[in-house]
This record gives C-alpha cells, structure tokens and sequence, in this order.
C-alpha cells in the first residue's frame, strides 16, 4: 500500500515534489537518455567562478612537506600530513565569507536545479547528464563545506550518519536528492560502476580527487576524469610504496570499495591504468593493497594551513596572488588579488552575457520545434528527426 502511495504521490512531479521516492527507484527515474541528442547545458557562471577561485597545484612531484616550524612569539607548530600536505587542487573558500559570493553559488545551484523544467534530463545523451551530475555534485559540495567554514578536518563528514553526503540536499524533476543519492543511484548504476567517475567527484579534503578550474561538460567529461585519475593515483594521496610487501593507497578507494567488487585484483587493474614511474615497477610486483593513506584536511588555500612551507603556500598575499594569476588576470571574471573579495559576483555575471535559461537561443528555438513536431505527431521526436526535416 505504502508503494502505490508513493506512485501516486509521484505522477505529477511538476506540481509536487516527491519525497515518497525509494533510493532503488531513484536510478529508473533518471535512466532514460537520448543518444542522438546535441543538446548542450551552459556552465559559463560556474566556470568562472572555478577559474576565479581554484589553485591549480599541478601534477605531484611526490616530494614531501618539510616539518613547520614554529612562528615567532609561539611554541605551537601546524599539524601537517608531510606526505600529502604539497598536493590538490585548493579552493579560495575564504572569498566565499563574502555574503554576496555566498549568494552567487547557491543562485548557480538553484539554476541547475531548475534545468530539468527547460529541458527533462532525458533529452541529453549520457555525456550531457554525466557533466551536469559532476558539476551539480561538486557544486553542492562547496555551499555545504562553505557554509560550515572556517573548518580545518573535515573527517566527521566521512565517519558520521548525518553528514553533507547524506542529507537531501536538492531537488531534482521533483525529487530529494542527496549527494549519496547522486553517486549511489544514479552515477554508480546508470554507469556502469565505472571507476572513473569517482575522480570527478570533489569531497573537500586534500586526500581526494582535486576540485578542477573549469566546470565537466559532455565535450570534456571524460578527458578530465582521466586527467583527474592520473594526477591523482600518481600523486602520494593516491598511492605510495617504499618497495615493502605492501602498496599503500588512499582510504577513498576503501569507501569506494563498490566498485571494485574483487578488492586488491580490481584495484591493481585499475591502478595499472594511470600509474607510472617508481610506484607502477612496485605495484607490478602484487603487493597487498592497504587503503590507509588519508589527509582530511579541507582544501583551503590559507586559513587552515598558514605554516605549511610550500611555496606557493607561504603567506596569504601569496596564495591571492596566485589564483590570480593562474586563473588568467584581470578580464576573466578573476577578483583582484589585493581585493580578493571584491566584485567577485558582478564579474561572474557579466561574465555569463545573455542567455536563455542554461541553453543557447539555438537551442532553445530546436527545442521549440521539437515540442511543435511532437504536438502535431503526438508521438517521440528527436532532434536527429528535425535535422533530417530541414535538410
């Protein structure tokens, strides 16, 4: 009785929003997609704010941190992970203090979430749904990490029931959705448990994959999942060996473990992949995996970590000014290194220029046609059939 209720409540999800959905319906709901679909969704806004506000660290050197030392006037040091401290991507969540930087993401969330209102998500091939979900994911990830911030360990997140993973955080074609909800029911199943999507999901800490500079899109998910997978399996937050019977991995692929049914064979195959160098001449020679590598600090630029020694890392002036300059400069919607905080909302949205919704005119006036070939029809039409009309 409960599940027919739960039908029931779900037939018109435009009007209601359906709580009722069971976490096995979640992946049916979102599985259906068109092959032949070009529609494209506009990430422009959130691109960037990435471009404005991510510290590019580049590819690990494996080197590690040396020991802080103690400030002047102070006998405490930082505590730092020295084998990981020099890795990851760093967001500027110090920027996002700002209320009107605040404002501005969770605007671009609340427009994601929207889309399927313009466009049902099953008018986009698995490529378009892929980098919307990535993006929507790690987007979502920022706000909640934002709103609980200053933060320095963000362990409890991974530990505890209630966590920024678990809870229904959005609102997708009418149905709650949490984060977990997104990888477990819909990436992990309507893609076939492929490993690669866990390198395009961002958790926050230096120990997982690195927060990118631009947003996924259908033309470049794939290539920079694989970007995200090699930097990270050959960095020491990956995987670190120093030619003992054991091959030390990131705990990520323990909480990950789903999709590597045959634990240590699956893990290796993968691993074999991506990795190169001294690690892989160690990895070759089967050792046992053992997933204890873990940093849970938050990847901050500055705030958490102000006696690290890396360096571009060793001042606050510093790090503002390189994602000043790594993101392009002035004229790119990147704030002011001196000012960091300044405008960061107006310059993303001029940015952005005119747009309908997060679909071109083109697009749009596609759409329109397909919708008015549909009524006259009364049946499926894809965009492939107009291409075919017009010609």
């Amino acid at each position: 009785m409960k599940k027919i209720t739960t039908q029931l409540m779900c037939l018109n999800v435009a009007l209601l929003t359906c709580t009722g959905v069971i976490a096995s319906e979640i992946s049916d709901k979102f599985s259906k997609y068109d092959a032949n679909s070009n529609i494209e969704i506009l990430y422009d806004d959130y691109d960037a704010v990435l471009k404005a506000s991510v510290l590019a660290v580049g590819q690990s050197t494996r080197a590690k941190a040396k020991e802080s030392n103690a400030s002047i006037g102070t006998r405490m040091k930082v505590r730092i992970n020295k084998l990981t401290a020099l890795e990851g991507n760093r967001f500027f969540y110090e920027q996002f203090q700002d209320d009107d930087n605040q404002v501005l993401l969770e605007n671009i969330q609340k427009s994601l979430e929207t889309v399927p209102s313009e466009v049902s998500l099953s008018k986009l091939n698995r490529d378009e749904q892929l980098a919307y979900w990535l993006n929507l994911y790690n987007l979502t990830v920022l706000i909640e990490l934002i709103d609980m911030y200053p933060i320095k360990k963000i362990d409890d997140e991974f530990e505890d029931d209630e966590t920024i993973f678990s809870k229904k955080t959005l609102t997708i074609e009418g149905v709650e959705l949490s984060l977990n909800d997104i990888e477990n029911e819909i990436l992990f199943k309507n893609y076939d448990a492929n490993p690669i999507i866990i390198y395009g999901m961002y958790q926050g800490n230096v120990g997982g994959p690195s927060i990118r500079k631009n947003a996924f899109t259908s033309r470049n998910v794939y290539q920079n999942l694989r970007s995200n997978a090699s930097e990270f399996i050959n960095s020491n937050r990956g995987t670190y060996s120093q030619g003992k019977s054991t091959f030390r991995v990131s705990s990520l692929y323990e909480r990950k473990e789903k999709y590597f049914p045959e634990f240590q064979s699956d893990l290796t195959a993968h691993l074999s992949k991506y990795i190169h160098g001294t690690m892989s001449n160690y990895l070759r020679e089967g050792p046992t995996l053992k997933p204890n590598i873990n940093d849970w600090k938050i990847t901050d630029l500055y705030k958490s970590q102000k006696s690290r020694g890396m360096s571009s890392a060793a001042n606050s002036a510093a790090l503002m000014d390189s994602v000043g300059i790594t993101s392009g400069g002035k004229g790119e919607g990147v704030p002011n290194a001196s000012s960091p905080t300044l405008g960061l909302a107006a310059e993303v949205y001029s940015d952005r220029g005119v747009t309908y919704g997060r679909f071109s005119p083109e697009q749009i006036e596609m759409l329109m046609k397909v919708d008015e070939i549909r009524l006259e029809n009364a049946g499926e039409v894809t965009i492939t059939d107009i291409k075919t009309e017009e010609q």
